[in-house]
């Protein structure tokens, strides 16, 4: 019997990394997921303004970025400062929010591009991608082009494949234990006919 428990524990321990590994790949799948339409938007800005268009005419249609999941787009100028947001509040056309960190709009400038998760309040998260703009005009004038995506539906799918796979670890916890149980009776009833 002893036996038998430290090979269910065992069990339980190589399927619970499995189920780790498997919960932190769907997470990050489903994070990376979440920039795709940040990337779009960006680069549709970005494509908007090398084609002439002024920061406030290369926006997509605007949103608001408080309780919609529709991605919008922030330009910085080469000072941090916000010039131009689809990102809408109370349904007014003006800069939805002034706090994106000026770090992560300066770490683009090594690689053209940067990706990072923003959160403005405690109840909003973004997947962000800056893409920074070279105005061939002006050989000192440049825009940093942020594109952001909610998180809110890549979290849910995200919190629904932990429940589910919790409830998959049950069962294998379950399934194990009725399998070793009966692996142990038939043990003990191939010693008992041994020994008559």
């Amino acid at each position: 019997m002893k036996k038998l428990s430290l090979i269910w524990v065992l069990l339980m321990i190589a399927g619970a990394f499995a189920a780790g590994c498997v919960y932190i790949t769907f997470q990050q799948s489903e994070r990376d997921g979440a920039d795709v339409p940040a990337m779009m938007a960006a680069k549709q800005c970005v494509f908007e303004l090398e084609n002439g268009a002024s920061p406030q005419d290369a926006l997509p249609a605007g949103t608001d970025m408080f309780t919609t999941i529709t991605p919008f787009v922030m330009i910085y100028d080469s000072d941090a400062n916000l010039i131009a947001s689809s990102g809408l509040r109370s349904g007014v056309f003006l800069p939805a929010y002034q706090g994106y960190p000026a770090g992560c709009l300066t770490a683009a400038d090594k690689t053209g591009e940067n990706r990072v998760t923003w959160q403005p309040v405690s109840y909003l998260r973004f997947a962000t991608v800056v893409l920074k703009y070279q105005d061939p005009t002006h050989s000192t004038q440049y825009y940093y082009v942020v594109g952001a995506n909610s998180l809110l539906e890549s979290e849910r799918a995200t919190g629904n494949f932990g429940d589910l796979l919790m409830i998959g670890c049950g069962l294998y916890a379950i399934g194990c234990g009725v399998l070793l149980s009966i692996a142990g009776m038939i043990t003990r009833h191939g010693k008992n006919k041994r020994t008559v």
